[in-house]
């Protein structure tokens, strides 16, 4: 490594102008921190390069004891070479420096009992290397259980970024659960962060659900959290929230057999209940519903829900394809939106064929017709098939279309008045 090499560094370490740390705090040590830079701009061989190269890592440690926050690191020989460890701020920390190999993994030599201090602390493993030529840094996370091997594997989207027998320097901690999540970016940071009390919450689509409890694990190079919502009816929503350190996180939800990406969050104050849609290979537009207040009594046009009990009609009859029991069960809330909407007393036909229903009005005889739905995208549709199925009779008329969620009961519609004659009706 050169002089100039092994100046940026120091640079890199010390600052330029004012000393600082391995953290970035304020250096006690300037003068110390000074006669090194010195020392290092005047030197001219690899031999004394490699011996600076030791003072250099022996004074980052003495520092690192020095500070009353931190500690040596219990169990670290004096033959470990250029690996050391400490504590910072009660956590253990490998600092070490190492070589890229032709696969683009970094090669270190991690003492057992140095991975067993660092894995005994809470929190995901965080790996940053930094690139000694430049000094620009990298960060990820890593699951150090299973060590095998002396050799951390440097992710491929960043592999690029260095050569083959590169040096590197990687500093290795365990980084406490909270700080996990409070770094976190983008849209993540919205779902998950502290409120200004200062509690850990999960914002759904605007509301706000308190987590009690969560754990972290590793998948596929990525470290996560999971935490889980149950709703009203008991129903329960399992969250993971994944971040590789360097990517943007993603929040998925656990359906079927596996967790798929959130694409969006709809949360209704007024029903009170949340629809989340995710991604799905098979499915599109996939979607689940969360709710939090107990359904109505009867059906409610108000927060436009019905009760538990019809609920559980609609939601048996929508899986089991049973059109004409849908049928049954939207004819009846569509009977009572068309009596809220307009002012009439609907009664429904028990037969299958005929009109829906019939009702009075300015004491003439009218027909009700009817659709429903549990796909939302066919709302519009269904209003003009009942629209069409009203002058079909040669009566004025009401024609309603429905669509009711499965899983909250909630329900839209759209209706219309149709007149005996062909003039347009007049929407509503």
């Amino acid at each position: 490594m050169g002089g100039g090499t092994r100046r940026g560094q120091m640079e890199r370490r010390f600052g330029q102008g004012q000393p600082v740390d391995t953290y970035g705090e304020p250096c006690p040590h300037v003068k110390a921190a000074t006669q090194v830079k010195e020392a290092v701009e005047a030197l001219g061989n690899k031999d004394i390069i490699d011996e600076q190269s030791f003072i250099f890592w022996r004074q980052a440690i003495k520092e690192a004891v020095q500070d009353s926050n931190l500690k040596a690191l219990t169990g670290a020989a004096e033959d470990m070479g250029d690996l050391k460890g400490y504590y910072e701020n009660g956590t253990p920390s490998l600092v070490l420096k190492g070589t890229t190999t032709e696969g683009k993994n970094l090669r270190v030599t991690i003492p057992p009992n140095l991975i067993k201090a660092i894995m005994a602390e809470e929190g995901p493993i965080q790996v940053e290397i930094t690139d000694l030529a430049t000094g620009q840094a990298y960060s990820f996370y890593r699951d150090l259980h299973d060590v095998k091997e002396q050799i951390i594997d440097i992710p491929k989207d960043m592999t690029n970024n260095f050569q083959a027998h590169q040096e590197v320097v990687a500093n290795i901690k365990p980084l406490p659960v909270w700080d996990f999540l409070g770094q976190l970016e983008g849209k993540a940071s919205e779902v998950i962060r502290f409120n200004k009390d200062g509690l850990l919450i999960a914002d759904l689509g605007s509301k706000e659900i308190p987590i009690k409890s969560f754990e972290y694990d590793y998948f596929k190079g990525e470290a996560y959290v999971k935490f889980q919502v149950k709703d009203i009816a008991g129903k329960v929503g399992r969250f993971r929230l994944y971040d590789n350190g360097f990517g943007e996180p993603r929040f998925t939800i656990k359906e079927g057999s596996g967790f798929n990406t959130i694409e969006g969050m709809d949360y209704d104050p007024k029903r009170d209940s949340l629809k989340i849609e995710y991604d799905h290979h098979k499915y599109k537009n996939s979607s689940t519903s969360l709710r939090f207040t107990e359904p109505p009594d009867s059906i409610d046009l108000d927060t436009r829900r019905i009760p538990e009990e019809m609920r559980l009609e609609w939601e048996a009859a929508v899986n089991s394809g049973k059109k004409q029991e849908m049928g049954k069960i939207g004819a009846r809330v569509a009977a009572k939106i068309a009596e809220e909407e307009y002012n009439v007393e609907v009664s429904l036909n028990k037969e299958t064929h005929g009109p829906d229903g019939e009702f009075t009005r300015d004491s003439e005889p009218c027909v009700f017709e009817a659709k429903s739905t549990a796909d939302k995208s066919e709302l519009e549709a269904h209003i003009g098939q009942a629209a069409d199925e009203v002058r079909g009779r040669n009566k004025a008329g009401i024609a309603v279309s429905v669509y009711i969620d499965k899983d909250t009961g909630s329900f839209e519609y759209k209706h219309d008045f149709i007149p005996k004659t062909q003039d347009k009706g007049e929407k509503c």
